[in-house]
């Protein structure tokens, strides 16, 4: 019988193993987890990546995953976004093909939060792939968890607003918001 997964975003404070660049000049990066029940036995389940790598390792203890929100989080309070810095963030450009992959995955989580830990100056790399990291940076003492579609909003504003023309297409730059972070675009080793 296949074990039913009910995940949840929560974010801890956890060292990562593998080397991750920080986004931005003096801010520390650490993994997003999230914590998962097995609703089958009750047992808890912590894994830690982008959503890419979140859901691999969830897909590859069982196929039948269902997304879930904490019911102790807080509801997503209304706010807006604010300035976009272009060429800030990342060690350079990343590819537009990947950065609008990395996009549409977010999109394609249903109800399941991206967060970041406490700050100030802490990011979460909350999706990347060839190259294309976006990242959730929180400059608030709290820790911050938002619905992925609506933060990959604001990596397609960066990727509307600051791209270079020619052979291949570079996206690079930061949107902030008014509750305190902010979504960085650009090149990432992943």
């Amino acid at each position: 019988m296949k074990a039913i997964f009910a995940i949840f975003g929560v974010l801890v404070g956890v060292t990562w193993a593998s080397p991750l660049l920080t986004p931005l000049k003096g801010y520390t990066i650490v993994p997003m987890t999230w914590l998962g029940i097995n609703t089958t036995d009750g047992l808890e389940i912590a894994v830690s990546g982008t959503i890419q790598e979140i859901q691999s390792q969830v897909q590859s203890m069982n196929d039948s995953i269902v997304w879930k929100m904490s019911s102790t989080q807080q509801s997503i309070k209304p706010r807006s976004k604010k300035n976009i810095v272009c060429n800030s963030g990342g060690d350079g450009g990343a590819d537009n093909v990947f950065v609008q992959q990395g996009i549409d995955y977010l999109k394609s989580i249903k109800n399941g939060p991206c967060g970041a830990p406490p700050g100030p100056n802490k990011c979460s790399r909350i999706s990347c792939s060839y190259g294309a990291g976006i990242f959730l940076c929180n400059d608030t003492p709290k820790e911050i968890h938002h619905d992925c579609p609506d933060l990959a909003t604001y990596a397609e504003d960066i990727r509307s607003n600051c791209h270079t023309e020619g052979v291949v297409t570079y996206v690079r730059g930061q949107q902030f918001d008014t509750e305190g972070f902010s979504v960085v675009v650009g090149h990432d080793q992943c």
